[in-house]
């Protein structure tokens, strides 16, 4: 049984293996895949043996929704596997990775790199620029942070070389840790069926459908 989560990249066995969920929008997202058989997993709902993908071009435009098999998936390329993975380019972005991974080497939790660097790191691909912010997710599930606990996370992203979104992935979704660490009342909390203000995003209710499990 494969299990697919929410901000893992997939490499697919052909490039004509993923069905937009757009039809018009096919042509643009097979152009897309020529240039790398990558995709990553999206927080959304489909049928048994279907994986909801994302697939990126070149631009921020070309951004599309697609659905995959199972069967077409060759690899799984996780953010925590991805962060080991040595950065070698000179961008704001790469060097606010390695001074992460210097502070965060003795973290309790998973984390990794997504979004333009994590993509960069397993394609290959320059999708990268002097003006890319680092995007991290970080696995919290299944238990909570506390309120110090997040403002000594969002402490450790001072003075980096770039800006640093961190998402915290929990049991029932995604927050973003600048707004769990602020103090608000309610944060947005992502879901597969729709974002929610909620009061406690570790104890919220509701299927996420975060994971997605394959071979029920």
């Amino acid at each position: 049984m494969n299990v697919f989560r929410v901000h893992d990249l997939l490499e697919l066995r052909t490039a004509a293996g993923v069905k937009a969920e757009t039809p018009s929008l096919q042509a643009a997202l097979d152009a897309c895949l020529e240039r790398a058989r990558l995709v990553v997993v999206r927080r959304a709902r489909c049928q048994a043996g279907w994986v909801a993908v994302g697939v990126r071009g070149v631009g921020r435009e070309e951004r599309y929704a697609g659905l995959v098999k199972v069967e077409e998936v060759a690899a799984i390329h996780s953010p925590e596997s991805v962060r080991a993975v040595a950065a070698e380019d000179s961008f704001p972005a790469h060097e606010a990775l390695r001074m992460l991974q210097e502070r965060w080497a003795d973290a309790p939790f998973a984390w990794g790199p997504v979004g333009s660097v994590g993509f960069a790191i397993v394609s290959g691909r320059e999708s990268v620029t002097a003006a890319s912010d680092l995007d991290v997710v970080v696995r919290v599930e299944p238990k909570d942070i506390s309120r110090e606990g997040l403002s000594l996370l969002q402490k450790s992203l001072e003075v980096m070389a770039c800006r640093v979104d961190v998402l915290l992935e929990t049991e029932a979704g995604g927050i973003a840790l600048q707004e769990a660490a602020s103090g608000v009342a309610k944060v947005l909390l992502r879901m597969a069926n729709g974002a929610r203000l909620v009061e406690n995003p570790w104890g919220a209710t509701g299927v996420s459908m975060r994971e997605q499990e394959v071979g029920r």
